[in-house]
């Protein structure tokens, strides 16, 4: 019998993970994930293709320490590229892939063509080494997962970003939503091989939006008895907020909010998720509420700590 590729190391119980096993249980995860903003088959693939690279004697030997530095990341992405295509779509499923340990960066493309076509040294500009390199060994590996984790028949759906009025910041909310999907799927599937109750140990409830509304305003209603600010400051933070709920009131789509430092965004920004969820027509377990903001990330960790404390939820900030 022929030994299988592993993907992780040994857990408490001594029990080695096949990548075979990993890649099925992300694909579910991040199809799961996916299907949120109606994108199960492309979650499904991204899924199961994002640790090919694992499928080869370099990475086999980084789980026995006699190996480092190998980019496990791009062999897969370069697949994606090569099988759905070198445009909008393909790259829309590579770049996910090609940066689930790193960023989502489309300056990696010419890594991922130059890893098809075998030209040059298979090493990244960090010099990582890039395990499958050329048409022959990507084609070996990729026939070796259809057989281990099967993809899905037909080309995946994927959202249409060219209808709307801004058809470059849809198609960047995309890839952050797949790109998302991806690496919780593969965070979670990869935590369950050492605590595999560790999706029922680290999911928060379904959101209850009014709960969470109503802690929004006691927590403003604390910051604002205890505000030693400006009182016209503090009326444009007022203002601020009863805007963000009135917008709440509108049907679905993309809402932008731009407004200054210190005027309250955050707390806003999380009142109009809060208020606007219950308007969403689809029934669903939470809201998935895709905001362009501009606010510090310093600024945005203490409120979401205040929200958690007060609504006891469990969040992870990044």
């Amino acid at each position: 019998m022929e030994k299988p590729f592993y993907a992780r190391s040994a857990n408490q119980t001594g029990e080695w993970e096949t990548v075979a096993h990993h890649l099925n249980r992300a694909g579910a995860l991040c199809g799961d994930f996916a299907d949120e903003f109606g994108c199960r088959e492309a979650g499904e693939i991204l899924g199961k293709l994002h640790d090919l690279g694992k499928i080869s004697k370099s990475f086999q030997e980084v789980l026995t320490h006699r190996r480092i530095h190998v980019n496990h990341a791009v062999p897969g992405g370069a697949v994606a590229l090569n099988r759905f295509g070198d445009k909008d779509s393909g790259q829309l499923l590579a770049l996910p892939i090609a940066g689930h340990h790193s960023e989502l960066d489309s300056g990696v493309l010419p890594l991922l063509r130059r890893t098809l076509s075998g030209a040059g040294e298979a090493f990244d500009p960090e010099q990582n080494e890039i395990p499958l390199f050329g048409a022959e060994a990507l084609v070996a590996a990729f026939q070796m997962v259809r057989k281990l984790a099967p993809l899905p028949p037909e080309r995946p759906k994927l959202p249409d970003w060219k209808a709307g009025e801004d058809p470059h910041l849809a198609y960047m909310l995309a890839a952050r939503m797949l790109f998302s999907a991806l690496v919780d799927a593969d965070y979670s599937s990869s935590a369950e091989h050492f605590e595999p109750d560790y999706l029922e140990t680290h999911s928060a409830p379904n959101l209850d939006a009014a709960a969470a509304l109503a802690s929004l305003k006691t927590l403003r209603a604390e910051k604002q008895k205890n505000a030693k600010g400006d009182p016209a400051l503090n009326k444009i933070r007022d203002d601020l907020f009863a805007d963000c709920l009135t917008a709440a009131q509108n049907p679905p789509g993309l809402f932008t909010l731009t407004a200054p430092t210190g005027t309250g965004k955050t707390l806003s920004l999380l009142a109009f998720a809060a208020a606007h969820a219950p308007s969403q027509s689809a029934p669903a377990p939470a809201a998935v509420a895709a905001v362009d903001i501009r606010i510090a990330a310093q600024a945005l960790a203490p409120a979401l700590d205040a929200l958690a404390r007060q609504t006891r939820l469990e969040l992870m900030v990044q």
